[in-house]
């Protein structure tokens, strides 16, 4: 089987490709008799003979997130050349909210771009992104996500196919903490986008902080990537770390640096998230809590779940530091064999098996 992977985050600031695009590709590439080929959305665009030659010999071709102008064009340029297109994907768009940086284009549509003069302006995009994304998902033939509630949204539009976000070991493997301490503390906390405040607002675990920092000298909250949630927590600056964004290849020694992991979700759009937060916790044996909500679901073994509240996070976040060495245990065994059971590499047969189904399929 060959697979060609179009993927949209641009090459410097690779996120949500890593997992859409990039893992799968290089656990197909390690199965004798599979190919997998990586090509960028723009690349895809322009058609290239090297684009070309790929997605003409390949079974089936993967496009993520970006079903808007273009994109849509050689979509159906394969389509009817008898070619197997799926789309992936791993966000809400459709009720992505204000503090997301993707509202305005998603919501509002509208983007920045650079006028006849080389001037910055704004843009009104018509037909919408979302109307645009629409056609897109009713086009291919498969829809892949990794969230069950986003299958759900969409099946309306074409046949979905719910698979994780599994795990490259060899990417935490040498993890050691940046912000090393002593072993009497506690570091409690989180790392993640702009996408995120609401999680913490509407959680309940914002002011559950805020009395467990009162209560407990031993603990420190640890926060990176987004400043506005770290502003937030209403605790002592003395008692709180901010770490600001870090490159992709530190992230892991940035969350190896925690005692507890935080995964709080809340909105409708937290809904439709992935599993991979507690996962990664998981996978650097990092003792981690988090809202009992649908992407969380299958993991309420290898870590610990709540109801949000503020007094369910209040008296989880407890539970967490008066047991902290039965957490660890746990963190250590049972819930480190579960994430290396997770590895890409364990699950790419089901994958296979996957994008098989897609191919034998029909278009709608």
């Amino acid at each position: 089987m060959e697979i060609t992977f179009i993927f949209a985050d641009e090459k410097n600031s690779m996120n949500c490709s890593i997992h859409n695009c990039v893992m799968p590709a290089k656990a197909i590439n390690k199965v004798p008799g599979h190919k997998a080929n990586l090509f960028h959305v723009n690349e895809f665009t322009q058609n290239t003979e090297e684009v070309q030659k790929a997605c003409m010999s390949s079974d089936l071709i993967i496009i993520e997130r970006n079903l808007f102008g273009d994109t849509l064009t050689f979509l159906m340029y394969y389509k009817i050349r008898n070619r197997s297109v799926a789309v992936c994907f791993d966000d809400g768009y459709q009720i992505i909210s204000e503090d997301n940086p993707a509202h305005q284009f998603w919501e509002k549509s509208q983007m920045v771009a650079p006028n006849d003069k080389g001037e910055l302006q704004i843009m009104n995009l018509v037909p919408t992104p979302l109307e645009q994304f629409k056609w897109g998902l009713s086009m291919a033939k498969g829809i892949i996500c990794p969230s069950r509630i986003l299958c759900e949204d969409w099946d309306y539009l074409g046949r979905t196919y719910r698979t994780h976000n599994y795990l490259d070991p060899e990417r935490y493997a040498d993890a050691t903490p940046i912000f090393p301490h002593d072993p009497s503390e506690i570091y409690i906390g989180w790392g993640g986008s702009m996408s995120h405040y609401g999680s913490f607002t509407d959680s309940g675990i914002a002011g559950a902080l805020t009395y467990i920092v009162r209560k407990y000298p031993q603990v420190k909250i640890m926060m990176s990537g987004d400043k506005k949630v770290f502003d937030r927590i209403n605790v002592p600056e003395n008692r709180k770390i901010f770490s600001g964004y870090v490159e992709e290849g530190k992230y892991a020694s940035l969350i190896k640096s925690l005692d507890v992991g935080l995964a709080p979700l809340a909105t409708p759009y937290d809904f439709r998230r992935s599993w991979l937060k507690p996962m990664e916790y998981t996978i650097l044996k990092v003792p981690w809590i988090g809202s009992d909500l649908p992407p969380y679901e299958e993991l309420r073994d290898v870590g610990k779940l709540i109801p949000n509240g503020l007094s369910s996070w209040r008296d989880g976040l407890e539970e967490m530091i008066v047991s902290i060495d039965q957490k660890r245990e746990l963190a250590n065994t049972k819930a480190y064999e579960f994430a290396q059971s997770q590895a890409w590499d364990k699950n790419v047969g089901k994958l296979l098996s996957m994008y098989q189904e897609i191919i034998n399929s029909k278009y709608q």
